[in-house]
This record gives structure tokens, sequence and C-alpha cells, in this order.
């Protein structure tokens, strides 16, 4: 869509009964939102529609396609609709996906902005974290008063790019000879890309400014000579962080294709951190719309996972419905068929995959929910293999909806869109499930997470993983949730472990405190927290027009 086609950013925000000085214009189609939380007693009453998917392929699914196709769709019957969802990041733009506007005629827009600097979020971030380094080495260069042991640094300097260079690098702090017993300290570092970063998982989970500050002040960037925590609070740069990022953490307003609003805030990843947009849009987008439609990160063993458990539980959102979306291509990619051979039809392989969907299907139902399955078409689909799966979802009890948003839009997804307005119409939200909530013990929650959701049939902690845990212990830790970071293209710590496997084990490597953001990464086989870029760089593929 040209950009002489949208609408004056002040149109949609109108939609949602905006004032123009409520609004921070970034040109005319972007703007971001400085809501004053203090005068307004709005209930979050909207209805709260979440879309998870299957486990991802390298084609991807159309997760965020069919979500801005069911924001359409819901305005097409008239619902005052709100979307909330993440901001993309720039090194998958470069790297392997391409951007993350959606496609077709579900988009949002503009989407050559929202892909590169957009309203600067992430770069505002990235900085934030890179002088809560620089004065962490700083303060060692300086004398070191808080006697902060240079080999046991936690944060990581972040980018906001794929660049395995930089996942490990030596550098040196020599301090200056005014400094009583001066000592030279060779460090090992690394970076992270920005959408890992405990910084942007605090941006995204933070109730309000004040919350914002105060999980900031609590965020642990490194151990003392005597094992005891360093927090942020004491390097008194809080005010600096929250300096840098007070524009920031105000929502961003864009639109679909067919010009209904949108709020676009924060993007942490899901394998890592707690992978969905901002809590204040979402409250926000529950404050200005009856429904509205977000998305949580990768397939429902991860994304759906935390959303319930670290964000809307915890903050009392109640999750109205779950779509899954899936497809034909990722369910003969979980039956070992190559991109090659999508196209043929191969009804063996839609079976044997359809164990993953499956699998996502008792994930969404562990979680007090019933889905909607949703298939997302492409245009070399069939119809012989669609009206398979719809037989072997009818024989479960289970309506198949058909999605076109690519090619038609809203008008792609209406009769999903009319059935959930007549669901959630008939029934009222309710509390959102806090599977963690079951066990009060750290190792169980862990457990409770991969043999419940993934299919495993125990969980082996490594020799570095009990060491954090004892650690974690020690510091009295031991009752934040836990956020599991695994590859999301398996059930399993193995990334070509594909389909449903059952009775694994699961590896938990490591475990890091995330204090700020308020939960325990487990690391769970080998995780990169710094993306390289593929063979094909989705770089090599764009004009500049």
């Amino acid at each position: 869509m040209k950009r002489e086609e949208l609408t004056d950013i002040k149109e949609v925000a109108a939609k949602l009964n905006l004032r123009a000085n409520e609004l921070q214009q970034y040109g005319t189609f972007a703007a971001k939102i400085a809501y004053d939380w203090q005068q307004d007693n709005l209930p979050e009453a909207g209805k709260l529609i979440l879309l998870t998917a299957t486990s991802p392929t390298p084609a991807g699914e159309g997760k965020t396609t069919t979500a801005i196709g069911l924001i359409d769709a819901l305005a097409k019957l008239h619902k005052n609709v709100c979307g909330a969802l993440r901001e993309p990041s720039m090194g998958p733009t470069f790297g392997l996906k391409g951007g993350a506007c959606g496609g077709g005629k579900a988009q949002v827009l503009p989407a050559e902005d929202i892909n590169l600097h957009f309203t600067g979020d992430l770069a505002a971030i990235t900085q934030a974290n890179n002088l809560l380094a620089a004065c962490l080495d700083n303060h060692i260069y300086w004398g070191n008063s808080l006697q902060i042991d240079p080999q046991r640094i936690l944060l990581k300097r972040a980018l906001d790019m794929n660049d395995r260079s930089l996942r490990n690098f030596t550098y040196t702090i020599k301090q200056p000879a005014t400094v009583p017993n001066a000592q030279t300290y060779v460090i090992n570092g690394s970076y992270t890309i920005t959408a890992a970063s405990e910084l942007l998982a605090i941006f995204g989970l933070a109730k309000d400014f004040a919350d914002l500050r105060y999980r900031l002040d609590h965020m642990v960037l490194a151990y003392n000579f005597a094992g005891e925590p360093v927090y942020t609070r004491q390097l008194k740069i809080t005010d600096a962080l929250l300096t840098i990022l007070q524009t920031a953490f105000n929502p961003n307003l864009v639109q679909t294709a067919e010009h209904n609003p949108v709020l676009l805030h924060g993007g942490a990843f899901a394998n890592i951190a707690n992978g969905t947009n901002t809590l204040v849009s979402t409250k926000l987008a529950l404050r200005l719309a009856d429904y509205v439609v977000t998305e949580a990160g990768f397939g429902s063993d991860l994304g759906l996972e935390k959303y319930c458990d670290l964000l809307a539980a915890p903050n009392n959102l109640h999750l109205a419905a779950v779509v899954l979306v899936s497809s034909l291509r990722a369910l003969k990619y979980q039956a070992g068929i190559k991109p090659d051979d999508w196209q043929k039809i191969n009804l063996a392989a839609v079976r044997q995959g359809f164990a993953n969907l499956q699998r996502h299907i008792e994930i969404v139902r562990t979680f007090k929910r019933n889905p909607y399955v949703c298939l997302n078409v492409f245009p070399d689909d069939n119809m012989e293999e669609i009206n398979y799966l719809q037989s072997l979802l009818q024989e479960r009890g289970i309506k198949l909806y058909v999605s076109h948003v690519y090619a038609a839009g809203g008008e792609g997804i209406l009769p999903l869109a009319r059935d959930l307005c007549c669901d959630l119409e008939k029934n009222p939200s309710c509390n959102t499930y806090n599977l963690q909530a079951e066990s009060s013990d750290f190792k169980e929650r862990i457990e409770l997470i991969a043999k419940k959701l993934y299919g495993a049939a125990a969980v082996e902690f490594s020799e570095q993983a009990q060491v954090d845990i004892a650690a974690i212990t020690r510091q009295g830790w031991q009752n934040l949730p836990v956020c599991i970071a695994k590859t999301p293209l398996s059930f399993t710590d193995n990334a070509k472990n594909l389909n449903a496997p059952q009775n694994f084990v699961l590896t938990v490597t490591s475990l890091k405190p995330y204090t700020g953001a308020g939960f325990i990464v487990a690391a769970c086989g080998k995780i990169l927290t710094l993306p390289g870029l593929p063979a094909d760089p989705a770089a090599c593929h764009m004009r500049c027009l």
C-alpha cells in the first residue's frame, strides 16, 4: 500500500476516542500516545484475544498476518477493536524473516518505518543497556568501591542486529595509577541482541513508569568478590536510564491496511524472554477498545506459557480466547518434508505432522481454554489436504477455520471473527490460569512445564545449573517464576527433534536471575542470545526505492 493511501494517524486515534493533544506524532502515519493514566477512570474491560501457533518453521506460519487480518475482520463486524502487537527487531528483519509487519492485505503500516528505526524504542533500550554496561565498567576503573568481581558480570552489552562476531570478546580495564593498589582486569564480555536483553523484558513487564523505576533498581548486574549481588541502584544511574526510556515507554499507534488501530510496543523474544508486546500497551488497549487482539512469540510451548504465567495471570489480565495458527506447510515440515516438496499433495505427511498440532491444542487446553484452530492458507495449498485436515480435527470435535487474510484482508477470516464475537458476548472472560502457581518449588516448576507441556519424561540439571540453583536459593530468589529459554523449533532442547517427541530428557544447562524482570531464565540446550545472519540474508534482497 502506498503512503498516500494511508489514513492520517489522528483519524485512526479518533476510533479509540483519543484526542490529538494525546498524540506525539512521528510524521503523518505514526504517533506515540502520551496517555494520562492518572486522569483515566476507565476499566480495562476489553476482551483479550491471544494468537499463538504450532512449532515455527523457517517459512513462517503467518501468525502476525492472521492477527492483523482478525483485527480488520472484527472491525468489519462493527466492533470497537484495537491490536496490541510487538515491534520488530532489525536483526530478523535483515536476517531470516525480512520483517514482521504481516503480509499481503493484512499488514501494519507504514511497514518500512516500523521494520527499521520506527519511533526509536529499541534504539533507546539499546542505549540505556549500554550506558549501564559503560557505567559498570567505569565504576571498576575508578577504584571499584562496590568490589564488583569483573569475572562475574552478568550484564551483556546489546545491539539490535545479528552479529555472531560479538557473541564473545575480551577487553581490559586498567585502573589509573591514582587508584590505591591499582589492578588490571582482563574481562570476557559478550553482546546480546536487544530483544533478548533483560532491559527489554523489564520494559515489557513494567506496569507503569514507577514500576519501571523499581524494576531497573532491582536488576542484578554482577556479583561482588563476596558473592553478593550488585544492583543497578548501587551505581546511582537509574534516573539517567529513565531519562533515555521515558519517551520510548509511551505506546506507539499505527494502522492496519484497512485503517484500524494497532498499538505496537515492545518486543522481547519468546525463546529467551517474555515474548510479547508491553503490558502498558495491552492495558491501554483494554481500556480503549471492546476487543483487543494480541499475539505471543513462537509456538504455544513458549509464547502462550510465558504470556499466561509471566504476564497475564500476575497482572490479572483475563484471557478471553486463544487462536491457534498453523499451516499445511508447517505440518509437512514437522513430518520431515523438504520445502521443495511442500506443493505436492501428501496426506500422509499432513497426518504425521498433525501430531504437532495436537500437542499444541493440548497445551492451550492446559491453560483452560479451547483453541480456535486457524489454518493460514498459502497460494499453493490444495483443497484435498485442507479437507483432510478438517476431517482430522472434526474427529476430535474441533472446528477448523480457514484464513485467507493475505489475499483478502479482514474479509478472509470473517467466520472466525463472527464465532469469536458470538462466543465472547455469551461467555464473560475468566481468570487466566497460572501453571507455575501449581508448585512452590523452583525445580518442580521447571519439571512441570517440561513434562506437562513439552512431553518430557524427565529434566536433568547440569553441574553448572546446580551451582546456579544453589546461588539463586542463597539469595532468596527461588520463588521467582521460571522463564525457560530453549529452541523454538522443537518441544525438546534439540532443534532437529521435530513433530511431537515424547519421553525425552530436557537438559537445563544454566540459570540466570532476571530480578528486574522478575523471573529466572533457565537455559536448556545450546542457547544463542545473539543470532547470526543466514547464508542468504534478507538484507541481500532489499531494494531502496
